[in-house]
């Protein structure tokens, strides 16, 4: 929350943390690229969390920082922001599986989603939680297409087992 949100309207405002004197903007485009796909970084990481709210808006903080931080290597590349930041959140959240993976919460359906396997969390936060078509989805997980249908049918049926067709909040076929 709060520490996500400080230092995202900071940034946003072209303010410097510290001193609260206004910062030069010499990233205007980068800066307008970066806080268009922020929002949605922020809703992949909560998805790849299982909706545990401090744990997303770190990992997605974390990305926002390196963001900001490699600013002239991402201008000089071109690299595609949302994609780099998709890219970096989903880096640190599989850093942080070991600790996920003993959290439960109050929510039978949450916690059927974070033990599946990685790749289908992955895959079901791609397509279901991004609504990216499948190509889109493999070259942000870097792999084949048909390993994300793969992975996607495999995630419903696990979660379709696990709960019954009718604890599933929302039809996951594809």
């Amino acid at each position: 929350g709060s520490k996500w949100w400080k230092l995202f309207n900071s940034w946003a405002k072209g303010t410097n943390m510290t001193n609260r004197n206004p910062a030069p903007d010499t990233s205007g485009d980068f800066k307008t690229d970066l806080l268009k796909h922020v929002p949605r970084a922020r809703a992949f990481a909560h998805i790849l969390c299982c909706y545990r709210h401090r744990e997303a808006d770190e990992i997605a903080l974390i990305a926002f920082k390196q963001a900001k931080a490699l600013r002239s290597q991402l201008i000089e590349s071109g690299v595609n922001i949302e994609i780099w930041m998709l890219q970096t959140i989903l880096a640190e959240w599989r850093s942080c599986v070991l600790e996920r993976r003993h959290v439960t919460s109050d929510n039978a359906f949450l916690d059927a989603f974070s033990l599946l396997p990685d790749g289908q969390i992955e895959a079901l936060a791609a397509v279901r939680g991004l609504d990216l078509d499948y190509k889109a989805s493999a070259i942000l997980l870097g792999v084949a297409r048909g390993t994300v249908k793969s992975r996607v049918n495999r995630a419903n049926q696990a979660l379709m087992d696990t709960l019954g067709d009718a604890l599933i909040p929302e039809p996951l076929a594809a």
